[in-house]
Parts: structure tokens; sequence; C-alpha cells
């Protein structure tokens, strides 16, 4: 049997493995968002669940993200990407409202790394500061939580969606386009204006 699939089934059956046993445990608990933010949502539990499993598996690289669209009740989904190996693999989890319960996709091996590139490359862990903020304000805005960790090293920030909305050159805005996925902006932005998806204003 080939040695890459070999590979891949054992990678997958520990990661199911660790998630299973501690999801019902910990779907609730609390963690702390780039050390000083408290998350409960439980996309960011089963994040960290995820990250700290990878942790001893002799991982390269781990970034994990995840896209709360609207702050009204739990909802939207994460994504985790690593190298080990030289090989570069990502899985993406989502929050079913309907069951109150994690749905995780299977784990995909990518051709690429484009992500971890364009954040050693931009040298984006010199960021200290998200954009400036902007006039438009809107109640339950969505936020972006990204974070990657690579040897002893540690980078996480905190965006919320509108400011990365009306900011689309900031380099922490680019970074998280690489796992933000279309049409999940609670507002749809045309020159200075702000529009909700059904039209109104």
């Amino acid at each position: 049997m080939d040695t890459n699939k070999i590979e891949m089934r054992y990678l997958t059956f520990a990661f199911v493995y660790v998630i299973c046993l501690t999801t019902s445990l910990k779907m609730y608990s609390q963690v702390n968002l780039c050390g000083e933010k408290e998350s409960y949502h439980p996309l960011d539990n089963q994040l960290y669940q995820i990250r700290d499993s990878l942790s001893i598996s002799k991982v390269d690289t781990v970034i994990i993200y995840s896209h709360w669209i609207h702050s009204n009740g739990w909802n939207g989904y994460g994504k985790v990407q690593w190298r080990q190996n030289g090989e570069t693999y990502s899985v993406r989890i989502s929050f079913n409202k309907e069951t109150s319960s994690i749905k995780r996709g299977e784990i995909k091996k990518l051709e690429n790394d484009t992500a971890f590139h364009y954040f050693f490359d931009n040298r984006i862990d010199t960021i200290k500061a998200n954009p400036d903020s902007q006039d438009q304000r809107i109640s339950h805005d969505g936020r972006h939580f990204f974070q990657i960790i690579w040897n002893t090293e540690s980078y996480c920030f905190i965006l919320p969606n509108l400011l990365a909305q009306f900011n689309p050159n900031h380099k922490r805005v680019h970074l998280i386009h690489f796992f933000k996925e279309e049409g999940t902006d609670i507002l749809i932005i045309d020159g200075n204006k702000a529009k909700k998806k059904n039209g109104k204003k």
C-alpha cells in the first residue's frame, strides 16, 4: 500500500479519536483568544483541542482560524491548516445550529501552503495592530480569529468583520481571506454605503 495513504489513514484515525474523546467534555468550556479575550464559542474550543492534539504529533506549523459570522447566537465555521513532514493538510469544522453540535469535514492534503508562505513572506508577525476603525457600525458584528504557531513562536489576532470589509488592503485582512468564505458578510459594502443583504440600508 502507498506510504502516503497509510500516513493519511493513521493521521485521520488519530485526529478523529482525539476529537471524539474531547468534544463532549469541553465543547462549551472557556478559552482565551490571543491570551486576552474570553470565548465560550464551541468552534473556538474545538480549534484549541485540534491545535493541542497536533502539537504532540511533531507538526511543523499550525494555523487555526474561526469566523463567527454574527454574534447573535452560535454560528460560523473554523479551519485548521498544518504542515507535517513537508506536507500541508487542512480540515474544516462548522457549527450546526439545529443540533447544537460541531460538524467536522474530512482531512484534506493541500497541493500548496500559500497561507503559510503569505504569512512568512510578508512578515505578518511584525504587524501589531488592526486597521484603523471606521464610522460604520453594526450590532452583533462578526469577528475573525487567527492564530499561527511555529517552533516556539506564536502570533494571534482578532479582527471584527466590518473592520475587515472596510480595509481590504490591510495585510491582516489579506491573510484572513485565505480562510474566509464568500457570502459570509452581514453587510454588502458599495463604496461608502453599507447595505444589508436583503437590500435594506
